[in-house]
């Protein structure tokens, strides 16, 4: 691919994913090979829904896209208009070319969000044909704010606090009422120390620094997955899911350990646990961590061979334990018997698993502009992001579906 492309989620008041907003952009723009038009969004927007899904893509969420790019998306492809948030810059002078369009959205059922929000005089009009107004929380002055605030609520308009990156930051954009925040807030650790793990997250950390062995052997790994009756069943399950397609059932893991091999059969196990681990965390970094372990692992592939895979995929799976478990890493790594290196990147020491770390996460939160550099010094194809971020989401969306059920 050589359009780069991410998504980030908003959030309700009470914390749960309430839609993702779809960033994308040319890696030939972020090198400055050529200028930018948002314009190249649309057709690469409607080639992912078309081949990779919009289920996949958005997680069955609504998306927030571009104006530009939603103008040429292909209508056969859209999943419905009420699952697309349509965003027009905030910015904009409210003349009747842009209120019309803005209304014509809305005649259609798409819904309307004005980006990078500021309070003005054409702002008010804007805001009488809007469901949605984003605005810098950190940037935006209380006054502000509460006028955008009085207004929107008289038009019946949702506000979104955007760039909110601490708990507290969410706390304040709720009770001066804001409705949607978009950040990462629920990624930062909030490093409580002498935490007290519970004893099903004792075992599920057990669990997982035996799947980290790099020489787990198959009979180890079916011995380990069979002592726990609950595990087990739920290996069976993925097993069977629907998207392995397996013309009879599989009725044991020796039996799945064979038709599928070890490291998928591990992959599962150590996401199993990662799921009990995370129990008590926010849902959306569960899908983060797996997300992140499969496109650390196909990048670390593509530059290192095979046999780098699976350090790869615990690099990205261990490296939100701490948010998860509210201690520090360090603490946290204690309790795993990880490689040396594995680890000293995870505390956040230069070697190349931290490189690759801090390029995933770059991509991640659509910083191109870092990512890139950091891609290179990491020794990874600029080409090779947005096909791994891709896989890695049909891969957790894949793999989440048979827990689900």
């Amino acid at each position: 691919m050589s359009v780069l492309v991410a998504r980030q989620p908003i959030l309700d008041r009470e914390r749960r994913v309430f839609a993702y907003e779809l960033l994308m952009r040319p890696i030939d723009a972020v090198e400055g090979v050529s200028s930018y038009e948002s314009q190249t969004a649309g057709p690469a927007i409607a080639d992912l829904i078309r081949t990779i899904g919009f289920e996949t893509l958005t997680n069955g969420k609504p998306a927030f896209i571009d104006l530009d790019a939603s103008q040429h998306l292909d209508e056969h492809v859209l999943p419905g208009p009420r699952r697309i948030v349509v965003e027009v810059p905030g910015v904009l002078e409210a003349d009747p070319r842009v209120i019309d369009a803005c209304r014509e959205l809305r005649d259609a059922g798409y819904a309307v969000a004005l980006e990078d929000f500021v309070m003005s005089e054409s702002g008010r009009k804007l805001l009488e044909v809007a469901d949605f107004a984003k605005m810098d929380f950190l940037s935006t002055p209380s006054h502000q704010a509460e006028a955008c605030l009085a207004v929107a609520k008289s038009h019946d308009a949702a506000l979104i606090a955007t760039r909110v990156e601490a708990t507290e930051v969410f706390d304040e954009a709720i009770r001066e009422g804001f409705t949607h925040v978009q950040g990462y807030f629920f990624e930062q650790p909030k490093r409580q120390p002498g935490g007290i793990l519970k004893p099903n997250q004792m075992i599920a950390l057990r669990l997982l620094r035996a799947l980290g062995d790099p020489d787990l052997g198959v009979a180890k790994l079916e011995d380990l997955v069979k002592r726990d009756a609950a595990l087990s069943h739920r290996v069976l399950r993925m097993a069977n899911s629907a998207a392995l397609a397996q013309a009879r059932e599989v009725t044991s893991i020796g039996h799945a350990l064979m038709l599928v091999g070890r490291d998928t059969v591990r992959r599962w196990a150590s996401y199993l646990a990662m799921a009990d681990l995370s129990a008590g965390a926010h849902r959306e970094l569960l899908l983060m961590a797996v997300v992140r372990a499969r496109f650390c692992e196909l990048l670390a592939r593509a530059r290192d061979g095979e046999d780098a895979g699976g350090g790869g995929f615990l690099v990205g799976l261990c490296s939100l334990l701490d948010v998860m478990l509210d201690r520090p890493m360090a603490s946290v790594l204690e309790e795993l018997s990880l490689a040396p290196d594995i680890v000293s990147a995870l505390v956040g020491h230069d070697n190349p698993w931290r490189q690759l770390l801090d390029s995933v996460i770059a991509y991640e939160r659509a910083d191109w502009e870092t990512c890139l550099p950091l891609a290179r010094q990491a020794g990874l194809s600029r080409d090779s992001l947005p096909k791994a971020y891709l896989e890695a989401l049909r891969w957790g969306q894949e793999l989440r579906a048979p827990v689900a059920a």
